[in-house]
C-alpha cells in the first residue's frame, strides 16, 4: 500500500485480487477518540466478507491521531 494517509484509496484494488484466506495488512492514520471502532467501521465500509484479526497502534502521529496497522482476512 502506498502512503497511510492514502492506504484506503486502495483496498477495493487489493480485494480484486486477494484469495480467499489472504491477508492485508493496511496502514492508516485513525483518530484516537474511539480508535478501534472506527478502525472496524472504516474496513467494514470499504470491504465485504472480511475478518479484522488485529489492530496495532503503530505510533502516535500527531497529538491526536495513532499511526495503525489493521490485519485483515478475506472469508
Amino acid at each position: 500500500m502506498n502512503h497511510p494517509s492514502n492506504a484506503l484509496k486502495y483496498l477495493k484494488a487489493a480485494d480484486k485480487v486477494l484469495k480467499k484466506n489472504g491477508i492485508i495488512h493496511m496502514y492508516s492514520f485513525i483518530p484516537m477518540v474511539n480508535h478501534d471502532k472506527l478502525c472496524k467501521r472504516v474496513i467494514m465500509q470499504e470491504l465485504k466478507d472480511y475478518q479484522i484479526f488485529d489492530i496495532h497502534k503503530v505510533r502516535q502521529y500527531s497529538p491526536d491521531e495513532y499511526h495503525t496497522c489493521i490485519t485483515i482476512k478475506k472469508l
